[in-house]
């Protein structure tokens, strides 16, 4: 004689196969994640390669923190501040490219003669996330200041110009 299938068993039999296809799906899921996130393109290097090699020149200069705050309302919707103008920091002025969005604001700034350049865009606009920079003389640190996503691009070992940027103005 067969054994008897208590109905609570044949219950479980029945979402077995649902709970092993969900399982699968998640697997699958954090395995393409993983995938996407090694595999992001480096678009942040070669802009800062193209940059200096193009003579590192704004289109738009920055002279005062008032017009470095006024292009950043124009620009993003948000303005950004210079909290601090550190010896040897020169803010050069700006330009814009398609980077992480159709167009990009780009910051360039010399720290004590050094090109660096920082990529800027409203976090709702963002249609690419840039990945591990390819070049290793190049180093890249990220802030969100408000709505704003900020990418420091530069040869140093620590970010020189994120931490000098506030949404609000010191005086």
């Amino acid at each position: 004689q067969l054994p008897r299938v208590s109905a609570h068993g044949s219950r479980v039999f029945r979402w077995a196969p649902w709970a092993a296809a969900a399982a699968v799906l998640l697997v699958a899921l954090g395995a393409w994640r993983m995938w996407t996130v090694g595999n992001r393109p480096d678009v942040l290097g070669p802009l800062y390669i193209q940059t200096v090699a193009s003579g590192f020149i704004p289109e738009t200069e920055c002279k005062t923190d008032d017009e470095f705050a006024a292009w950043c309302r124009s620009y993003l919707r948000q303005p950004l501040y210079p909290i601090s103008r550190p010896e040897g920091l020169e803010y050069v002025g700006w330009n814009k490219g398609r980077v992480i969005s159709p167009i990009s604001g780009i910051l360039l700034v010399r720290d004590c003669g050094q090109p660096v350049i920082v990529v800027l865009e409203r976090a709702d606009r963002q249609t690419i996330t840039p990945g591990k920079i390819v070049d290793p003389g190049l180093h890249k640190f990220e802030k969100r200041i408000g709505d704003v996503v900020l990418y420091e691009i530069t040869p140093n070992d620590k970010a020189s110009v994120l931490p000098l940027l506030s949404a609000t103005p010191t005086r």
